[in-house]
Protein backbone atom coordinates (compact mmCIF):
# COMPACT_ATOMS: atom_id res chain seq x y z
CA UNK A 1 0.00 0.00 0.00
CA UNK A 2 1.37 3.42 -0.94
CA UNK A 3 1.80 6.38 1.41
CA UNK A 4 -1.23 8.08 -0.18
CA UNK A 5 -3.31 4.94 0.33
CA UNK A 6 -2.35 4.96 4.00
CA UNK A 7 -3.33 8.63 4.33
CA UNK A 8 -6.67 8.10 2.60
CA UNK A 9 -7.40 4.99 4.66
CA UNK A 10 -6.76 6.84 7.93
CA UNK A 11 -8.71 9.93 6.87
CA UNK A 12 -11.96 10.23 8.80
CA UNK A 13 -14.63 12.92 8.77
CA UNK A 14 -14.63 14.91 11.99
CA UNK A 15 -17.77 16.77 12.99
CA UNK A 16 -16.97 20.27 14.19
CA UNK A 17 -19.51 21.44 16.74
CA UNK A 18 -19.87 25.13 17.61
CA UNK A 19 -20.83 25.80 21.21
CA UNK A 20 -22.46 28.82 22.79
CA UNK A 21 -22.12 29.82 26.43
CA UNK A 22 -25.30 30.81 28.22
CA UNK A 23 -26.28 31.94 31.69
CA UNK A 24 -29.24 29.89 32.92
CA UNK A 25 -31.77 31.58 35.19
CA UNK A 26 -35.17 30.73 36.58
CA UNK A 27 -38.29 32.85 36.50
CA UNK A 28 -41.46 31.50 38.10
CA UNK A 29 -40.64 27.80 37.54
CA UNK A 30 -39.44 28.26 33.95
CA UNK A 31 -35.81 28.02 32.88
CA UNK A 32 -34.42 30.67 30.55
CA UNK A 33 -30.97 31.31 29.19
CA UNK A 34 -29.08 34.40 28.07
CA UNK A 35 -25.96 34.56 25.98
CA UNK A 36 -23.10 35.14 28.37
CA UNK A 37 -22.10 38.15 26.27
CA UNK A 38 -25.38 39.84 27.31
CA UNK A 39 -24.64 39.54 31.03
CA UNK A 40 -22.29 42.06 32.61
CA UNK A 41 -22.51 40.53 36.07
CA UNK A 42 -24.83 38.92 38.60
CA UNK A 43 -25.45 40.34 42.07
CA UNK A 44 -27.62 39.47 45.01
CA UNK A 45 -30.92 41.32 45.09
CA UNK A 46 -30.34 44.11 47.59
CA UNK A 47 -31.86 47.48 48.38
CA UNK A 48 -33.88 48.83 45.44
CA UNK A 49 -35.17 52.39 45.78
CA UNK A 50 -38.56 53.05 44.13
CA UNK A 51 -38.76 55.96 41.69
CA UNK A 52 -42.04 57.94 41.56
CA UNK A 53 -43.95 57.98 38.25
CA UNK A 54 -41.76 55.33 36.64
CA UNK A 55 -43.32 52.52 34.54
CA UNK A 56 -44.75 49.74 36.70
CA UNK A 57 -42.11 47.25 35.54
CA UNK A 58 -39.25 49.58 36.52
CA UNK A 59 -39.34 48.81 40.21
CA UNK A 60 -36.63 51.26 41.17
CA UNK A 61 -32.92 51.95 41.03
CA UNK A 62 -29.94 50.32 42.70
CA UNK A 63 -26.43 51.47 43.46
CA UNK A 64 -23.87 49.31 41.69
CA UNK A 65 -20.49 50.35 43.07
CA UNK A 66 -21.32 54.03 42.79
CA UNK A 67 -23.28 53.76 39.54
CA UNK A 68 -27.06 54.11 39.68
CA UNK A 69 -28.93 51.73 37.36
CA UNK A 70 -32.64 51.06 36.78
CA UNK A 71 -34.03 47.70 37.81
CA UNK A 72 -36.67 45.90 35.75
CA UNK A 73 -39.17 43.29 36.90
CA UNK A 74 -39.83 40.87 34.02
CA UNK A 75 -43.04 39.62 35.60
CA UNK A 76 -44.53 43.11 35.56
CA UNK A 77 -43.05 43.82 32.13
CA UNK A 78 -44.88 40.84 30.64
CA UNK A 79 -47.92 40.94 32.95
CA UNK A 80 -47.18 37.51 34.40
CA UNK A 81 -49.15 35.98 37.24
CA UNK A 82 -46.69 34.40 39.65
CA UNK A 83 -47.33 30.75 40.45
CA UNK A 84 -44.20 30.14 42.52
CA UNK A 85 -43.82 31.20 46.14
CA UNK A 86 -40.05 31.66 45.69
CA UNK A 87 -38.82 35.19 46.25
CA UNK A 88 -36.42 36.62 43.64
CA UNK A 89 -32.82 36.26 44.78
CA UNK A 90 -30.63 37.70 42.02
CA UNK A 91 -30.29 40.68 39.74
CA UNK A 92 -28.61 40.15 36.38
CA UNK A 93 -26.89 43.30 35.18
CA UNK A 94 -27.13 43.53 31.40
CA UNK A 95 -25.75 46.08 28.97
CA UNK A 96 -27.19 47.42 25.72
CA UNK A 97 -25.20 48.35 22.62
CA UNK A 98 -24.74 51.92 23.90
CA UNK A 99 -23.28 50.80 27.21
CA UNK A 100 -26.42 51.49 29.28
CA UNK A 101 -26.76 49.13 32.26
CA UNK A 102 -30.06 47.66 33.45
CA UNK A 103 -30.73 45.28 36.33
CA UNK A 104 -33.08 42.36 35.63
CA UNK A 105 -34.71 40.70 38.65
CA UNK A 106 -34.85 36.89 38.43
CA UNK A 107 -35.68 34.17 40.91
CA UNK A 108 -32.21 32.65 40.77
CA UNK A 109 -29.22 32.37 38.45
CA UNK A 110 -28.53 28.65 38.19
CA UNK A 111 -25.36 28.14 36.19
CA UNK A 112 -23.27 28.87 33.14
CA UNK A 113 -23.28 26.11 30.52
CA UNK A 114 -22.07 25.47 26.98
CA UNK A 115 -24.48 23.91 24.49
CA UNK A 116 -24.12 23.07 20.79
CA UNK A 117 -25.28 26.02 18.72
CA UNK A 118 -27.19 23.80 16.31
CA UNK A 119 -29.51 22.70 19.12
CA UNK A 120 -31.07 26.16 19.32
CA UNK A 121 -34.24 26.06 17.22
CA UNK A 122 -37.16 28.38 16.53
CA UNK A 123 -39.68 28.24 19.35
CA UNK A 124 -42.65 26.17 18.12
CA UNK A 125 -46.14 27.36 18.93
CA UNK A 126 -46.79 24.09 20.76
CA UNK A 127 -44.32 25.09 23.48
CA UNK A 128 -46.02 27.33 25.99
CA UNK A 129 -44.08 30.09 27.68
CA UNK A 130 -45.01 32.83 30.08
CA UNK A 131 -43.00 35.28 27.95
CA UNK A 132 -44.01 36.22 24.40
CA UNK A 133 -42.07 34.37 21.70
CA UNK A 134 -41.21 37.81 20.27
CA UNK A 135 -38.67 38.02 23.06
CA UNK A 136 -37.29 34.52 22.66
CA UNK A 137 -34.41 33.79 20.28
CA UNK A 138 -35.14 30.09 20.31
CA UNK A 139 -35.40 26.94 22.36
CA UNK A 140 -32.77 24.32 23.10
CA UNK A 141 -33.78 20.78 24.03
CA UNK A 142 -30.76 19.19 25.65
CA UNK A 143 -30.01 16.13 27.78
CA UNK A 144 -29.62 17.07 31.42
CA UNK A 145 -26.24 15.40 31.53
CA UNK A 146 -25.27 16.44 28.03
CA UNK A 147 -23.90 19.82 29.01
CA UNK A 148 -20.61 21.44 29.87
CA UNK A 149 -21.08 22.85 33.37
CA UNK A 150 -18.57 25.52 34.29
CA UNK A 151 -16.98 25.46 37.69
CA UNK A 152 -17.50 28.17 40.27
CA UNK A 153 -13.96 29.36 39.62
CA UNK A 154 -14.60 29.79 35.89
CA UNK A 155 -17.86 31.66 36.47
CA UNK A 156 -16.20 33.91 39.01
CA UNK A 157 -13.63 34.92 36.41
CA UNK A 158 -16.52 35.97 34.18
CA UNK A 159 -18.34 37.82 36.94
CA UNK A 160 -16.44 38.59 40.16
CA UNK A 161 -19.64 39.65 41.95
CA UNK A 162 -21.53 36.40 41.48
CA UNK A 163 -21.21 35.39 45.14
CA UNK A 164 -24.93 34.73 45.50
CA UNK A 165 -25.30 32.54 42.42
CA UNK A 166 -25.80 28.83 42.82
CA UNK A 167 -23.57 26.89 40.44
CA UNK A 168 -24.56 23.25 40.02
CA UNK A 169 -21.57 20.97 40.32
CA UNK A 170 -17.91 21.64 40.96
CA UNK A 171 -16.87 19.68 37.88
CA UNK A 172 -16.74 19.63 34.12
CA UNK A 173 -19.03 17.39 32.07
CA UNK A 174 -18.53 16.33 28.47
CA UNK A 175 -21.22 16.73 25.85
CA UNK A 176 -22.94 13.38 25.49
CA UNK A 177 -25.70 13.08 22.91
CA UNK A 178 -26.59 9.63 24.21
CA UNK A 179 -27.76 10.93 27.59
CA UNK A 180 -31.46 10.97 28.31
CA UNK A 181 -33.81 13.16 30.35
CA UNK A 182 -34.31 16.12 28.03
CA UNK A 183 -34.17 19.63 29.44
CA UNK A 184 -35.83 22.61 27.77
CA UNK A 185 -34.08 25.99 27.82
CA UNK A 186 -35.80 29.07 26.41
CA UNK A 187 -33.19 31.44 24.96
CA UNK A 188 -34.14 34.99 25.92
CA UNK A 189 -33.70 37.86 23.46
CA UNK A 190 -32.32 40.53 25.78
CA UNK A 191 -31.13 42.66 22.87
CA UNK A 192 -34.73 43.16 21.66
CA UNK A 193 -36.04 43.86 25.16
CA UNK A 194 -33.42 46.54 25.79
CA UNK A 195 -33.97 48.06 22.36
CA UNK A 196 -37.70 48.35 23.09
CA UNK A 197 -37.11 49.77 26.58
CA UNK A 198 -34.17 52.07 25.93
CA UNK A 199 -34.47 52.73 22.22
CA UNK A 200 -30.98 51.31 21.67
Amino acid sequence: MSIMDNIQASDTTTEIVSFIQVVVFELDKEEYALSISDVREVVNKSDITPVPDSPKHIIGIMNLRGKVIPVMDLEKRFNLIRESTVSPKHVMVVEDQKGNLVGIVVDVVREVISIPEDLVKTVPKAIGSKISTDYLKGVAVIPKRGIHIHTTEEWTRVSPTVEGAQIKGEKMERWDKASGNNRILLIFNMEKLLADELGS
